[in-house]
């Protein structure tokens, strides 16, 4: 049999309808869910923050020719992306002449999904249909928005010519920039308006969220992603960035941020660096996504995860910023000054460097009092201000 295809939602009905899954995902506190106040002119607001990155990440390599030559993995993505959708639009057509009462059936169908595809879940006809809608649509707009030649059943044009561009210049690189204040992300655009990310995308999330970077000073940009075209890399031009990941924001204020990105797989630690910079001029109320095997539940506040969780959500410093940058700085100051030189730094100050067992430890000679991890930094920074210790190179 061959099914005669679903009718497709007109352009103005499916954008309408793309809009309303985004914003029932936004999260948003009830507060933001009010008329919104009018808000503080970015000129009023403080400048980029200031911070000298010490973790570092650089492109992975596999990455480096993108601009010139389209990766296997660009293109398998786009392809296993256009096949979904057409799965999805046959599918729209298919369960619908099934007996609802045709597990069977409908379970052969679903099967033709991606093993991990939400609507594989599905249990009941009803479902099935109502998740194979749903994900059509957003995936339909994701391609829109991404510029992906990808028809309404999945059919998909050229690609042979989809290179990746790279902000290299500075105009370029200032228009994605993203200033800090009030408690809010706000562009840098002529109106300074607060960052909203309903209207923008990424090939992972879909429709209501972007790719963000931040630079080796602090300073971030955000923009939204087009797989094979705009990349993580793309918004510092390939550069060794501090941070790379995603973020949903609603009128300035963060719905949430993730670790997300392929290109420079950032580090549970360095999420947590970000963050606890980010924290000095946003509050950390909002939960995260990270990426990878999870080291906190889903939906820990950001606060939280800086402050440290274990894996079942309990509160554990060790697991914390400060405990995690100590822990990984100790033996890169060794490094630099040697051995003895930190040594000496202890012994200045009162204090004994344990080796580590599983950790490293800095207590107060005599006693068993834990010295805090800043403290420690602190007094080695003091005590060699012409050193700067880095995790990763900063040159490519």
């Amino acid at each position: 049999m061959a099914p005669a295809p679903p009718p497709t939602p007109a352009a103005a009905e499916l954008a309408q309808e793309v809009r309303k899954r985004v914003e029932s995902t936004a999260e948003r506190p009830a507060a933001d869910q009010a008329e919104a106040a009018p808000q503080k002119p970015l000129e009023d607001l403080p400048e980029i923050r200031k911070h000298r990155a010490w973790l570092v990440a650089k492109v992975a390599k596999k990455f480096q020719s993108e601009t010139t030559v389209q990766t296997p993995e660009v293109g398998s993505k786009i392809e296993e992306f256009a096949s979904v959708i057409g799965i999805l639009h046959g599918l729209l057509s298919s369960l619908p002449e099934l007996d609802p009462s045709d597990d069977v059936s409908r379970t052969a169908l679903l099967a033709l999904l991606p093993k991990e595809h939400p609507t594989r879940k599905a249990t009941t006809h009803a479902a099935a249909l109502a998740s194979a809608r749903a994900n059509y649509v957003l995936n339909l707009e994701t391609a829109r928005r991404e510029d992906l030649p990808i028809q309404e059943n999945g059919a998909l044009g050229p690609i042979g010519d989809r290179l990746v561009d790279y902000d290299e210049d500075g105009a370029a690189q200032e228009r994605t920039v993203v200033k800090v204040g009030a408690g809010k992300l706000w562009r840098n655009d002529e109106a300074k308006s607060p960052v909203d990310t309903t209207d923008s995308v990424t090939h992972h999330t879909g429709p209501g969220a972007e790719i963000f970077v931040v630079g080796l000073g602090g300073d971030i940009h955000m923009a939204s992603h087009r797989i094979g075209k705009f990349h993580h890399s793309s918004l510092l031009g390939g550069k060794p960035v501090a941070m790379a990941g995603e973020i949903k924001a609603t009128q300035g204020k963060i719905n949430w941020i993730s670790n997300k990105s392929g290109h420079y797989l950032p580090t549970v630690l360095q999420l947590q660096q970000f963050l606890h910079h980010l924290g000095k001029d946003v509050p950390l109320d909002f939960p995260i996504r990270e990426m990878g095997a999870l080291s906190v539940p889903d939906g820990t506040l950001a606060q939280d995860f800086v402050e440290g969780r274990s894996s079942t959500g309990r509160a554990d410093k060790v697991q914390g910023h400060d405990h995690r940058k100590s822990q990984a700085l100790i033996p890169v100051w060794i490094e630099l000054i040697t051995p003895a030189g930190v040594e000496e730094v202890m012994e200045a100050n009162g204090w004994v460097l344990t080796p580590p067992g599983r950790h490293w430890r800095v207590t107060k000679k005599g006693t068993k009092d834990v010295v805090p991890g800043k403290d420690v930094r602190q007094a080695l920074k003091a005590a060699h201000p012409d050193k700067r210790p880095v995790i990763g190179d900063e040159e490519m």
